[in-house]
C-alpha cells in the first residue's frame, strides 16, 4: 500500500476516468445493458463524488427516509441519488 502522500498526482486525479459496462439477464433471458462513465480518477475523485452526493441525499431525506436496517445508497435513495449524480457529471446510458 502507498504511504500517505504517495497517491496519484493532481493531474492523474483530474485526468483519470472510469467506464463501466454492466450486463444483466432476467429469468426470461431478456438482456439489458448499462454503460456508465465519470471523469476523474475512480479511486479518488469518483469515490469522493459518490460519497458526498450520497451524504447530501441522506441529509435531504432525514425527515422521510426509513433508517432501519442496512441499505445500499441506491436502495435508500432510489432515483433521487441517480438524478443528483447524473446532473453533476455521471454519464449513465441504458442499452436494451
Amino acid at each position: 500500500m502507498p504511504a500517505p502522500g504517495e497517491g496519484p498526482s493532481e493531474e492523474q486525479i483530474e485526468n483519470g476516468y472510469f467506464k463501466l459496462l454492466a450486463i444483466a439477464k432476467d429469468e426470461t433471458d431478456k438482456t439489458v445493458s448499462l454503460k456508465m462513465s465519470y471523469p476523474g480518477d475512480p479511486g479518488n475523485k469518483a469515490t469522493v463524488f459518490f460519497l458526498c452526493e450520497s451524504a447530501l441525499c441522506l441529509f435531504e431525506s432525514l425527515d422521510t427516509i426509513k433508517l432501519a436496517g442496512f441499505k445500499t445508497p441506491a436502495t435508500a435513495f432510489g432515483t433521487q441519488l441517480a438524478d443528483r449524480l447524473t446532473s453533476r457529471g455521471l454519464n449513465i446510458k441504458v442499452l436494451e
